[in-house]
């Protein structure tokens, strides 16, 4: 699909619902692939009277984040779009590696969309980042969940994040802004062999395995959407009881299901009973599941979600 306005507008309006004149807020960081996304959404809300805010993070890693956050907003002004520099506390800053860098962002980013009332986050994430980040969780063995990598839309801290330049290669993004005149700033991070990333990014480059791969991530995709539909009717239909704090289950029909379903019917209790942001391991899933298997089993703590075997039925609940 070609990159022009047009294009992205009717993707935005067939696949997504939004209120009457819309609020909505764009995660910047300068470079070419979310100035462009800003340019296009300053675009489509003017045809519904909307509100359009650019968020910046200054993350505090790099001496020159405050410089470029400074330069960003420049170049949006440029462009008529209003912006916001959100400093992230000291306090955050620990670690100095890019995944704290990351949480930290999306945590700043929700938080001021919650406080501002606004409830769509739009990111610039694109194709080639889709296919760097399946290449990345296929070597770390990701499950299949994880091999679908980025979603063009998600719920991250009760807002919705909405990715519309999934589609769209970087080389087509760069070619727009310079038709556009649309300024924007090369991160230095983007050529360090450092991160992982970056060494992923050389890969596709200097082979010809592209097609494959995106074949491959096409796949997984796919598979993982199936997945979570039939999790979801398989639940559903094992649910004996539920309310906000606890899900029964009928326990000799959850035993005769595959483990896989298995594995993901507990990660979707887990996350609705305890409510938190909170990284769930796959391999204490595994753990609880051979318990359950287990004649004498009673009960089990999975992270603050206990798990306890009443008669022919299983309960979930939060700890007191």
């Amino acid at each position: 699909m070609k990159l022009n306005e047009k294009n992205f507008n009717n993707y935005l309006n067939t696949n997504f619902i939004f209120e009457k004149r819309p609020s909505v807020a764009v995660a910047v960081s300068g470079g070419p692939d979310s100035m462009l996304l800003s340019y296009l959404l300053n675009k489509w809300i003017k045809q519904y009277k909307g509100k359009i805010i650019a968020l910046l993070i200054n993350h505090g890693i790099r001496k020159e984040s405050s410089e470029e956050c400074n330069t960003t907003k420049k170049n949006l002004k440029k462009i008529n779009i209003q912006s916001k520099i959100i400093n992230v506390k000291k306090s955050k800053i620990t670690k100095l590696n890019m995944n704290e860098a990351r949480i930290n962002r999306y945590n700043s980013l929700t938080e001021y969309c919650k406080r501002k009332n606004i409830l769509h986050l739009f990111i610039a994430h694109h194709f080639d980042d889709n296919l760097e980040t399946f290449l990345i969780r296929k070597i770390a063995s990701s499950n299949l969940e994880g091999l679908a990598s980025i979603q063009p839309m998600t719920i991250n801290n009760k807002i919705q994040v909405i990715r519309p330049l999934l589609s769209y290669r970087k080389a087509d993004i760069i070619k727009f802004n310079l038709i556009k005149k649309i300024n924007f700033l090369n991160d230095p991070s983007n050529s360090d062999i450092k991160f992982t990333r970056v060494v992923v990014r050389n890969f596709l480059k200097k082979t010809n395995k592209e097609k494959k791969i995106s074949n491959d991530l096409n796949y997984f995709s796919l598979k993982s959407l199936q997945l979570k539909k039939i999790a979801w009717c398989l639940l559903i239909k094992l649910i004996d009881e539920l309310s906000k704090n606890k899900i029964k289950l009928n326990l000799k029909k959850f035993l005769k299901i595959e483990e896989l379903m298995k594995e993901k019917l507990i990660e979707y209790i887990y996350y609705y009973i305890i409510n938190e942001k909170k990284y769930l391991r796959s391999s204490k899933i595994i753990l609880l599941l051979s318990k359950i298997k287990s004649s004498n089993f009673l009960s089990y703590n999975l992270g603050g979600l206990i798990v306890e075997k009443q008669g022919n039925f299983l309960e979930f609940y939060k700890k007191k």
